[in-house]
Protein backbone atom coordinates (compact mmCIF):
# COMPACT_ATOMS: atom_id res chain seq x y z
CA UNK A 1 0.00 0.00 0.00
CA UNK A 2 2.79 2.62 0.88
CA UNK A 3 4.43 1.77 -2.50
CA UNK A 4 1.10 2.94 -4.36
CA UNK A 5 0.91 6.13 -2.27
CA UNK A 6 4.66 7.14 -2.98
CA UNK A 7 3.80 7.33 -6.55
CA UNK A 8 0.87 9.29 -5.99
CA UNK A 9 3.03 11.90 -3.63
CA UNK A 10 5.41 11.86 -6.60
CA UNK A 11 2.88 13.02 -9.40
CA UNK A 12 2.25 16.29 -8.52
CA UNK A 13 6.10 16.84 -8.27
CA UNK A 14 6.41 16.47 -11.78
CA UNK A 15 2.77 17.64 -12.98
CA UNK A 16 2.67 21.12 -11.61
CA UNK A 17 6.23 22.24 -13.50
CA UNK A 18 4.86 20.44 -16.86
CA UNK A 19 1.47 22.34 -16.63
CA UNK A 20 3.00 25.57 -15.84
CA UNK A 21 6.19 25.18 -18.48
CA UNK A 22 3.45 24.44 -21.18
CA UNK A 23 1.88 28.09 -20.21
CA UNK A 24 4.59 30.00 -19.90
CA UNK A 25 7.90 28.38 -21.42
CA UNK A 26 9.93 30.27 -24.08
CA UNK A 27 10.81 27.04 -25.91
CA UNK A 28 8.54 24.18 -26.66
CA UNK A 29 9.53 20.80 -24.50
CA UNK A 30 12.93 22.46 -23.13
CA UNK A 31 12.03 25.25 -21.18
CA UNK A 32 13.43 25.64 -17.60
CA UNK A 33 10.36 24.17 -16.05
CA UNK A 34 10.07 21.42 -18.62
CA UNK A 35 13.68 20.29 -17.66
CA UNK A 36 12.67 20.22 -14.31
CA UNK A 37 9.26 18.26 -15.01
CA UNK A 38 11.35 15.47 -16.64
CA UNK A 39 14.13 15.31 -14.08
CA UNK A 40 11.27 14.92 -11.49
CA UNK A 41 9.22 12.48 -13.52
CA UNK A 42 12.87 10.32 -13.94
CA UNK A 43 14.26 10.85 -10.55
CA UNK A 44 10.41 10.93 -8.45
CA UNK A 45 8.08 9.34 -10.03
CA UNK A 46 9.90 6.31 -12.05
CA UNK A 47 12.15 6.04 -8.22
CA UNK A 48 8.97 5.74 -7.16
CA UNK A 49 7.65 2.85 -9.24
CA UNK A 50 11.04 1.36 -9.09
CA UNK A 51 10.81 0.85 -4.87
CA UNK A 52 7.10 -0.74 -6.04
CA UNK A 53 8.68 -3.54 -8.19
CA UNK A 54 12.41 -4.04 -6.09
CA UNK A 55 11.25 -2.93 -2.68
CA UNK A 56 13.67 -2.31 -0.25
CA UNK A 57 16.67 -1.79 -3.05
CA UNK A 58 16.21 1.73 -3.55
CA UNK A 59 19.67 3.73 -2.47
CA UNK A 60 17.76 5.47 0.19
CA UNK A 61 16.99 2.36 2.36
CA UNK A 62 20.13 1.86 2.88
CA UNK A 63 20.75 5.05 5.12
CA UNK A 64 17.18 6.04 6.67
CA UNK A 65 16.25 4.97 10.03
CA UNK A 66 12.53 6.32 9.64
CA UNK A 67 10.20 5.25 7.16
CA UNK A 68 8.45 8.75 7.51
CA UNK A 69 11.79 10.31 5.85
CA UNK A 70 10.37 9.18 3.02
CA UNK A 71 6.97 11.01 3.40
CA UNK A 72 8.95 13.84 4.61
CA UNK A 73 11.57 13.53 1.65
CA UNK A 74 8.37 13.68 -0.77
CA UNK A 75 6.73 16.68 0.84
CA UNK A 76 9.53 18.36 1.47
CA UNK A 77 10.64 17.94 -2.32
CA UNK A 78 6.92 19.29 -3.46
CA UNK A 79 6.91 22.24 -1.83
CA UNK A 80 10.90 22.94 -3.32
CA UNK A 81 9.32 22.58 -6.35
CA UNK A 82 6.26 24.56 -6.23
CA UNK A 83 8.99 27.50 -5.19
CA UNK A 84 10.69 27.07 -8.05
CA UNK A 85 7.25 27.11 -9.90
CA UNK A 86 6.56 30.69 -8.40
CA UNK A 87 9.62 31.95 -8.57
CA UNK A 88 9.66 31.30 -12.61
CA UNK A 89 6.24 32.80 -12.80
CA UNK A 90 7.35 35.79 -10.75
CA UNK A 91 10.28 36.28 -13.21
CA UNK A 92 8.43 36.52 -16.20
CA UNK A 93 8.84 39.95 -17.99
CA UNK A 94 8.38 38.98 -21.78
CA UNK A 95 7.05 36.19 -23.20
CA UNK A 96 8.53 34.25 -26.30
CA UNK A 97 8.73 36.19 -29.39
CA UNK A 98 6.32 35.04 -32.21
CA UNK A 99 8.90 35.40 -34.98
CA UNK A 100 11.57 33.51 -32.72
CA UNK A 101 12.44 30.85 -35.24
CA UNK A 102 13.16 33.32 -38.11
CA UNK A 103 15.08 35.39 -35.46
CA UNK A 104 16.85 31.71 -34.78
CA UNK A 105 17.52 30.95 -38.12
CA UNK A 106 18.94 34.55 -39.09
CA UNK A 107 21.05 34.76 -35.90
CA UNK A 108 22.92 32.39 -38.10
CA UNK A 109 24.06 34.48 -40.48
CA UNK A 110 26.40 35.89 -38.35
CA UNK A 111 28.57 33.03 -38.27
CA UNK A 112 30.97 33.82 -40.90
CA UNK A 113 34.04 30.99 -40.35
CA UNK A 114 32.44 27.24 -39.42
CA UNK A 115 35.43 26.01 -40.52
CA UNK A 116 37.47 27.64 -37.78
CA UNK A 117 34.44 27.14 -35.13
CA UNK A 118 34.97 23.38 -36.20
CA UNK A 119 39.06 23.26 -36.10
CA UNK A 120 38.69 24.93 -32.52
CA UNK A 121 36.02 22.24 -31.43
CA UNK A 122 37.86 19.57 -32.79
CA UNK A 123 41.44 20.94 -30.91
CA UNK A 124 39.60 21.22 -27.96
CA UNK A 125 38.28 17.50 -27.62
CA UNK A 126 41.59 16.39 -28.74
CA UNK A 127 43.37 18.31 -25.45
CA UNK A 128 40.40 16.96 -23.46
CA UNK A 129 41.00 13.33 -24.59
CA UNK A 130 44.72 13.12 -24.62
CA UNK A 131 44.46 14.99 -21.19
CA UNK A 132 42.59 12.19 -19.71
CA UNK A 133 43.99 9.65 -21.55
CA UNK A 134 47.48 10.56 -20.28
CA UNK A 135 46.16 10.68 -16.74
CA UNK A 136 44.93 7.57 -16.55
CA UNK A 137 47.10 5.50 -18.52
CA UNK A 138 50.89 5.08 -16.89
CA UNK A 139 51.96 4.88 -20.55
CA UNK A 140 49.89 6.86 -22.96
CA UNK A 141 51.49 5.12 -25.67
CA UNK A 142 49.46 1.79 -25.03
CA UNK A 143 45.96 3.41 -25.92
CA UNK A 144 44.04 3.29 -29.08
CA UNK A 145 40.44 3.56 -29.61
CA UNK A 146 39.07 -0.04 -28.54
CA UNK A 147 37.02 -1.69 -25.95
CA UNK A 148 39.87 -2.41 -23.74
CA UNK A 149 40.87 0.89 -23.86
CA UNK A 150 37.70 2.31 -22.89
CA UNK A 151 37.69 -0.36 -19.95
CA UNK A 152 40.69 0.74 -18.64
CA UNK A 153 39.28 4.64 -19.18
CA UNK A 154 36.13 3.47 -17.24
CA UNK A 155 37.97 1.62 -14.46
CA UNK A 156 40.23 3.87 -13.81
CA UNK A 157 37.40 6.43 -13.43
CA UNK A 158 35.52 4.23 -10.76
CA UNK A 159 38.83 4.29 -9.31
CA UNK A 160 39.10 7.33 -8.36
CA UNK A 161 35.16 7.59 -7.11
CA UNK A 162 35.71 4.53 -4.97
CA UNK A 163 39.13 6.09 -2.89
CA UNK A 164 42.13 4.54 -5.11
CA UNK A 165 45.18 6.65 -5.56
CA UNK A 166 44.30 9.80 -7.52
CA UNK A 167 41.08 11.10 -6.56
CA UNK A 168 41.13 14.84 -7.19
CA UNK A 169 42.69 14.97 -10.04
CA UNK A 170 39.55 15.79 -12.03
CA UNK A 171 40.71 17.88 -15.01
CA UNK A 172 37.76 19.90 -14.34
CA UNK A 173 39.26 23.10 -16.35
CA UNK A 174 40.53 21.00 -18.76
CA UNK A 175 36.38 19.13 -19.46
CA UNK A 176 35.53 22.57 -19.62
CA UNK A 177 37.35 23.39 -22.16
CA UNK A 178 36.32 20.28 -24.29
CA UNK A 179 32.49 22.41 -24.29
CA UNK A 180 33.51 24.18 -27.31
CA UNK A 181 33.21 20.88 -28.81
CA UNK A 182 29.68 21.24 -28.23
CA UNK A 183 29.17 24.75 -29.32
CA UNK A 184 30.59 23.35 -32.98
CA UNK A 185 28.01 20.47 -32.83
CA UNK A 186 25.09 22.83 -32.39
CA UNK A 187 26.15 25.69 -34.58
CA UNK A 188 26.62 22.79 -37.32
CA UNK A 189 23.61 21.76 -36.32
CA UNK A 190 21.70 24.70 -36.90
CA UNK A 191 23.52 25.39 -40.40
CA UNK A 192 22.78 21.55 -41.48
CA UNK A 193 18.91 22.35 -40.43
CA UNK A 194 18.45 25.63 -42.40
CA UNK A 195 20.55 25.94 -45.55
CA UNK A 196 21.08 21.72 -45.84
CA UNK A 197 23.97 21.77 -47.64
CA UNK A 198 26.31 18.75 -48.07
CA UNK A 199 29.39 21.00 -46.22
CA UNK A 200 27.35 21.24 -42.95
CA UNK A 201 26.37 17.67 -42.99
CA UNK A 202 30.19 16.96 -43.25
CA UNK A 203 31.15 19.17 -40.63
CA UNK A 204 28.16 17.90 -38.68
CA UNK A 205 29.35 14.49 -38.96
CA UNK A 206 32.89 14.76 -38.07
CA UNK A 207 32.14 16.78 -34.97
CA UNK A 208 29.36 14.60 -33.69
CA UNK A 209 31.72 11.69 -34.09
CA UNK A 210 34.44 13.62 -32.39
CA UNK A 211 32.14 14.46 -29.12
CA UNK A 212 30.77 11.16 -29.03
CA UNK A 213 34.20 9.62 -28.80
CA UNK A 214 34.87 12.45 -26.12
CA UNK A 215 31.89 11.03 -24.07
CA UNK A 216 33.22 7.40 -24.21
CA UNK A 217 36.46 8.06 -23.38
CA UNK A 218 35.32 10.42 -20.33
CA UNK A 219 32.41 7.51 -19.34
CA UNK A 220 30.06 10.11 -19.03
CA UNK A 221 26.85 8.20 -19.87
CA UNK A 222 24.32 10.80 -18.89
CA UNK A 223 25.83 13.47 -21.41
CA UNK A 224 24.52 10.95 -24.07
CA UNK A 225 21.27 12.13 -23.00
CA UNK A 226 22.62 15.48 -22.71
CA UNK A 227 23.59 15.67 -25.79
CA UNK A 228 20.29 14.73 -27.48
CA UNK A 229 18.61 16.79 -25.63
CA UNK A 230 21.09 20.13 -26.51
CA UNK A 231 20.23 18.71 -30.61
CA UNK A 232 16.53 18.67 -29.99
CA UNK A 233 16.08 21.73 -28.41
CA UNK A 234 17.59 23.49 -30.91
CA UNK A 235 15.41 21.90 -33.97
CA UNK A 236 12.45 23.48 -31.58
CA UNK A 237 14.01 26.80 -31.47
CA UNK A 238 14.04 26.64 -35.35
CA UNK A 239 10.54 25.85 -35.49
CA UNK A 240 10.51 21.73 -35.89
CA UNK A 241 7.71 20.03 -35.45
CA UNK A 242 6.87 16.83 -34.46
CA UNK A 243 6.24 14.65 -37.75
CA UNK A 244 7.27 11.08 -38.76
CA UNK A 245 10.47 12.07 -39.68
CA UNK A 246 11.37 13.73 -36.15
CA UNK A 247 9.71 10.23 -34.79
CA UNK A 248 11.81 7.80 -36.94
CA UNK A 249 14.77 9.82 -35.94
CA UNK A 250 13.93 10.13 -32.74
CA UNK A 251 13.34 6.67 -32.09
CA UNK A 252 17.03 5.81 -33.61
CA UNK A 253 18.52 8.01 -31.91
CA UNK A 254 16.97 6.84 -28.02
CA UNK A 255 18.26 3.44 -29.47
CA UNK A 256 21.78 4.34 -29.88
CA UNK A 257 22.11 6.10 -26.54
CA UNK A 258 20.37 2.96 -24.82
CA UNK A 259 23.01 0.80 -26.49
CA UNK A 260 25.58 3.20 -25.69
CA UNK A 261 24.76 3.30 -22.17
CA UNK A 262 24.62 -0.34 -21.96
CA UNK A 263 28.05 -0.91 -23.06
CA UNK A 264 29.47 1.84 -20.92
CA UNK A 265 27.76 0.01 -18.16
CA UNK A 266 28.98 -3.14 -18.92
CA UNK A 267 32.59 -1.57 -19.17
CA UNK A 268 32.68 0.24 -15.71
CA UNK A 269 31.25 -3.10 -13.82
CA UNK A 270 33.33 -5.34 -15.44
CA UNK A 271 35.89 -5.59 -12.98
CA UNK A 272 38.16 -8.40 -14.28
CA UNK A 273 39.06 -9.05 -17.76
CA UNK A 274 36.88 -7.38 -20.63
CA UNK A 275 36.23 -11.18 -21.82
CA UNK A 276 34.51 -11.81 -18.83
CA UNK A 277 32.23 -9.03 -19.25
CA UNK A 278 28.29 -9.73 -19.30
CA UNK A 279 25.27 -7.97 -19.56
CA UNK A 280 22.69 -7.42 -17.01
CA UNK A 281 19.72 -5.45 -18.21
CA UNK A 282 19.30 -5.06 -14.01
CA UNK A 283 22.45 -3.27 -13.52
CA UNK A 284 21.14 -0.85 -16.54
CA UNK A 285 17.75 -0.43 -14.51
CA UNK A 286 19.55 0.08 -11.39
CA UNK A 287 21.83 3.11 -12.47
CA UNK A 288 18.74 5.07 -13.23
CA UNK A 289 15.90 3.42 -10.98
CA UNK A 290 18.10 2.93 -7.73
CA UNK A 291 20.61 5.52 -7.74
CA UNK A 292 20.66 9.07 -6.67
CA UNK A 293 20.40 10.46 -10.37
CA UNK A 294 17.81 13.52 -11.59
CA UNK A 295 15.73 15.24 -9.37
CA UNK A 296 15.73 12.55 -6.72
CA UNK A 297 13.59 12.59 -3.95
CA UNK A 298 15.80 10.37 -2.19
CA UNK A 299 18.41 12.20 -1.41
CA UNK A 300 16.16 14.83 0.44
CA UNK A 301 14.97 11.75 2.58
CA UNK A 302 17.79 10.87 3.82
CA UNK A 303 19.44 14.44 4.49
CA UNK A 304 16.29 15.38 6.39
CA UNK A 305 16.50 11.53 8.18
CA UNK A 306 20.57 12.17 9.12
CA UNK A 307 21.35 15.12 8.80
CA UNK A 308 22.64 17.14 12.55
CA UNK A 309 21.43 20.37 12.17
CA UNK A 310 24.05 21.36 14.19
CA UNK A 311 26.05 21.48 11.05
CA UNK A 312 23.83 23.72 9.60
CA UNK A 313 25.41 25.43 6.48
CA UNK A 314 23.41 28.29 6.31
CA UNK A 315 24.06 29.96 2.56
CA UNK A 316 27.92 29.04 2.71
CA UNK A 317 27.50 26.38 -0.34
CA UNK A 318 25.96 29.38 -2.35
CA UNK A 319 28.45 31.60 -1.86
CA UNK A 320 31.78 29.00 -2.50
CA UNK A 321 31.54 29.43 -6.23
CA UNK A 322 33.53 33.04 -5.38
CA UNK A 323 36.88 30.62 -4.67
CA UNK A 324 36.28 28.16 -7.81
CA UNK A 325 38.11 30.04 -10.39
CA UNK A 326 40.96 29.34 -8.09
CA UNK A 327 43.47 26.78 -10.05
CA UNK A 328 44.14 24.30 -6.92
CA UNK A 329 47.38 23.84 -8.42
CA UNK A 330 47.95 27.41 -6.92
CA UNK A 331 46.00 26.60 -3.72
CA UNK A 332 46.67 23.25 -3.02
CA UNK A 333 44.59 23.23 0.16
CA UNK A 334 41.31 25.17 -1.68
CA UNK A 335 38.17 23.82 0.05
CA UNK A 336 36.03 21.54 -1.88
CA UNK A 337 32.93 23.35 -3.68
CA UNK A 338 30.86 20.28 -3.81
CA UNK A 339 29.53 19.34 -1.43
CA UNK A 340 29.46 15.68 -2.63
CA UNK A 341 32.08 14.88 0.37
CA UNK A 342 30.38 16.71 3.07
CA UNK A 343 27.16 14.69 2.12
CA UNK A 344 29.30 11.28 2.05
CA UNK A 345 31.21 12.08 4.97
CA UNK A 346 29.34 13.99 7.55
CA UNK A 347 25.74 13.45 6.64
CA UNK A 348 25.70 9.97 6.06
CA UNK A 349 28.71 8.81 8.01
CA UNK A 350 30.96 7.47 6.53
CA UNK A 351 34.25 9.30 7.72
CA UNK A 352 37.85 8.57 6.35
CA UNK A 353 36.22 7.89 2.79
CA UNK A 354 37.31 9.66 -0.27
CA UNK A 355 34.48 10.96 -2.86
CA UNK A 356 31.47 12.19 -2.55
CA UNK A 357 27.77 11.61 -2.81
CA UNK A 358 25.37 14.76 -4.48
CA UNK A 359 23.24 16.10 -2.41
CA UNK A 360 20.52 17.17 -5.37
CA UNK A 361 19.20 20.59 -5.48
CA UNK A 362 16.76 20.40 -2.83
CA UNK A 363 19.31 18.51 -0.54
CA UNK A 364 21.88 21.52 -0.48
CA UNK A 365 18.57 23.94 0.23
CA UNK A 366 17.90 21.62 3.41
CA UNK A 367 21.90 21.33 4.12
CA UNK A 368 22.04 25.27 4.24
CA UNK A 369 18.44 26.13 5.56
CA UNK A 370 16.49 23.40 7.13
CA UNK A 371 13.06 23.18 6.34
CA UNK A 372 13.51 27.11 5.17
CA UNK A 373 15.67 25.57 1.95
CA UNK A 374 12.46 25.21 0.54
CA UNK A 375 12.33 28.89 -0.15
CA UNK A 376 15.60 28.98 -2.31
CA UNK A 377 13.68 27.26 -4.69
CA UNK A 378 12.36 30.54 -5.19
CA UNK A 379 15.62 32.21 -6.26
CA UNK A 380 16.28 29.31 -8.39
CA UNK A 381 12.97 29.99 -10.28
CA UNK A 382 13.19 33.37 -10.40
CA UNK A 383 17.17 32.83 -12.31
CA UNK A 384 15.82 30.01 -14.05
CA UNK A 385 13.62 32.18 -16.36
CA UNK A 386 15.73 35.47 -16.31
CA UNK A 387 18.43 33.32 -17.89
CA UNK A 388 15.81 31.57 -20.26
CA UNK A 389 14.63 35.24 -21.38
CA UNK A 390 17.99 36.86 -21.37
CA UNK A 391 18.99 34.52 -24.38
CA UNK A 392 15.43 33.53 -25.94
CA UNK A 393 14.68 37.26 -25.99
CA UNK A 394 14.66 38.74 -29.46
CA UNK A 395 17.78 40.59 -28.57
CA UNK A 396 18.97 36.98 -27.20
CA UNK A 397 18.93 34.85 -29.73
CA UNK A 398 20.29 37.52 -32.25
CA UNK A 399 22.70 39.29 -30.50
CA UNK A 400 23.74 36.82 -27.71
CA UNK A 401 23.61 33.69 -29.85
CA UNK A 402 20.81 32.26 -27.81
CA UNK A 403 20.00 29.37 -30.32
CA UNK A 404 23.63 28.14 -29.07
CA UNK A 405 24.15 29.23 -25.91
CA UNK A 406 21.04 28.32 -24.43
CA UNK A 407 21.17 24.24 -25.00
CA UNK A 408 24.68 24.33 -24.60
CA UNK A 409 25.55 25.89 -21.52
CA UNK A 410 21.70 26.91 -20.27
CA UNK A 411 20.46 24.08 -19.97
CA UNK A 412 22.95 21.75 -17.96
CA UNK A 413 23.30 24.80 -15.97
CA UNK A 414 19.94 24.41 -14.99
CA UNK A 415 20.04 20.67 -14.75
CA UNK A 416 23.24 20.85 -12.25
CA UNK A 417 21.21 22.96 -10.07
CA UNK A 418 18.47 20.45 -9.80
CA UNK A 419 21.24 17.68 -9.71
CA UNK A 420 24.55 19.02 -8.33
CA UNK A 421 25.69 21.36 -6.11
CA UNK A 422 25.32 25.32 -6.80
CA UNK A 423 28.83 26.85 -6.76
CA UNK A 424 30.52 24.03 -8.55
CA UNK A 425 27.65 24.77 -11.42
CA UNK A 426 28.09 28.62 -11.24
CA UNK A 427 31.77 27.94 -11.48
CA UNK A 428 31.49 26.12 -14.85
CA UNK A 429 29.07 28.08 -16.54
CA UNK A 430 30.20 31.00 -16.40
CA UNK A 431 33.91 29.87 -17.70
CA UNK A 432 32.36 27.94 -20.35
CA UNK A 433 29.97 30.83 -20.78
CA UNK A 434 32.83 32.99 -21.50
CA UNK A 435 35.20 30.78 -23.44
CA UNK A 436 32.04 30.13 -25.72
CA UNK A 437 31.04 33.53 -26.45
CA UNK A 438 34.70 34.36 -27.01
CA UNK A 439 34.97 31.58 -29.80
CA UNK A 440 31.93 32.74 -31.41
CA UNK A 441 32.83 35.97 -31.82
CA UNK A 442 35.83 35.17 -33.03
CA UNK A 443 34.34 33.30 -35.81
CA UNK A 444 31.24 35.76 -36.44
CA UNK A 445 30.90 38.12 -39.64
CA UNK A 446 32.95 41.41 -39.33
CA UNK A 447 29.71 43.02 -40.62
CA UNK A 448 26.55 42.13 -40.74
CA UNK A 449 25.28 40.32 -44.01
CA UNK A 450 22.57 41.91 -46.47
CA UNK A 451 20.16 39.14 -45.17
CA UNK A 452 20.35 40.41 -41.86
CA UNK A 453 20.53 44.31 -42.68
CA UNK A 454 17.53 44.10 -44.62
CA UNK A 455 15.62 41.92 -42.51
CA UNK A 456 12.47 43.24 -40.25
CA UNK A 457 13.89 41.96 -37.33
CA UNK A 458 16.90 44.03 -37.88
CA UNK A 459 15.63 45.98 -34.74
CA UNK A 460 17.06 43.56 -32.51
CA UNK A 461 20.42 44.76 -33.17
CA UNK A 462 20.31 48.51 -32.79
CA UNK A 463 22.08 49.19 -29.25
CA UNK A 464 19.05 50.38 -27.39
CA UNK A 465 17.01 47.35 -28.81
Amino acid sequence: MSGILFILLALPIWLIPLRVASRYGMIKWFSPLHLLAFYAFMGTFLKSIGMLILPGEAFMYRFIYSDSSLYLGYIYTLGFTVCICLGYVLAIRERAPQDGPSLARLSMARIGRPKLLLLLGGLAALVTVSTLVTGRFEDPSEATLSLDTLHTMNQTKIQRIEGVEGYGASNAAIKVFGKLAWVALAVFFALLFIRQRKTYLYGFVIIAAIVLISTLVKGKRLELLSIAMCLTSIYFILGGRIRWKFVLYGLCGAGAILAIFALLTVLRSTKGDLSEAAFDPMVMVGQILLSTYFFDFGMSAIIIDRFDTDLILRGQSYVNWIIGFVPRDIWPDKPAISLGPFVKQEVLGMAGTIGGINPTGPGEAFLNFGWGGIFVGLGLGIIFRRFEAFFLSGKGLLKRYGLVIYPVIGMPFITGCLQSTFGGVVVSTLTVLVLSMGVLHLTKRRSSPRSLRSSPHAKHLSPTA
